[in-house]
């Protein structure tokens, strides 16, 4: 099976993961949307799959609520990882893998009783982007 690389914005703390990954799923709940300011969106694989390397000591985590904790770079602020208590697997945030022409599919939307209606797509059709 090949190897996905990935890591945080300043590099402190990175991955490796050896195996399948599921589509990506964008969740709009409450935490999500408070983590992100947005839309939270990633994919997820077998944590016996996974191999974090966090030599810095950068990872830190946070108990996001009574059932999950999620995972960020404590140097960079960026959010990496999402995990429920008992499970096993780790959903990694939206695309953080490196290089390479990776192609993951949004598998489904959850929680998007929680979108406002302000929320179009396609968004950027005729908005300039020179900002």
């Amino acid at each position: 099976m090949s190897e996905t690389k990935g890591r945080c914005h300043c590099g402190a703390v990175s991955f490796d993961i050896y195996g399948p990954m599921r589509g990506v799923i964008e969740c709009y709940c409450e935490s999500c949307r408070r983590v992100s300011g947005g839309l939270w969106h990633g994919t997820a694989a077998k944590l016996s799959n996974i191999e974090i390397h966090d030599a810095a000591g950068a990872l830190t985590w946070y108990r996001s609520s009574d059932k999950a904790q999620r995972g960020f770079c404590n140097r960079c602020g960026s959010s990496l990882f999402y995990r429920r208590d008992g499970g096993d697997r780790l959903v990694i945030a939206g695309d953080r893998r490196d290089g390479g022409n990776y192609r993951l599919m949004v598998g489904d939307e959850i929680y998007t009783f929680f979108t406002p209606l302000t929320i179009y797509k396609p968004r950027f059709n005729g908005v300039r982007l020179d900002y």
